[in-house]
């Protein structure tokens, strides 16, 4: 799942073409949006050009964040910058994350590659 504010600097549509990848090994997968914002219709349509509404599912905005981390087996976080924000809200309530790598972000001052978290290379998951 992602909890995010929805524009473009937040990179969530790299998510949604990522997690194609994840159904084609897990066909039950779902993957969670929260969040709202000016990209939030870009989103669905990158959603519905991916063919993945069976599973990411735009949740819309929530005001229970670490209920929704507790749940969730994973979160993303794709931003340019600004990170560390909900990703230690995640962290926090053991929730792993995974990450682009990059300068001054959550990867850098929040995680432990391979034990609560995973990191790409920025930019270059399904491009």
């Amino acid at each position: 799942m992602i909890i995010s504010r929805l524009s473009a600097m937040k990179n969530v549509k790299d998510v949604v073409r990522a997690f194609q990848l994840v159904v084609e090994q897990i066909s039950e997968a779902k993957f969670g949006i929260y969040g709202s914002g000016k990209d939030e219709n870009n989103i669905k349509v990158e959603i519905e050009k991916c063919n993945s509404q069976n599973h990411v599912v735009p949740k819309g905005y929530t005001h229970k964040l670490s209920d929704e981390f507790q749940k969730a087996c994973l979160t993303i976080s794709t931003p340019s910058f600004e990170g560390l924000g909900f990703s230690n809200l995640a962290l926090s309530n053991g929730c792993p994350v995974v990450t682009y790598g990059y300068d001054y972000g959550v990867e850098i001052h929040l995680c432990s590659a391979g034990k609560n978290s995973i990191s790409a290379k920025y930019k270059t998951v399904c491009h």
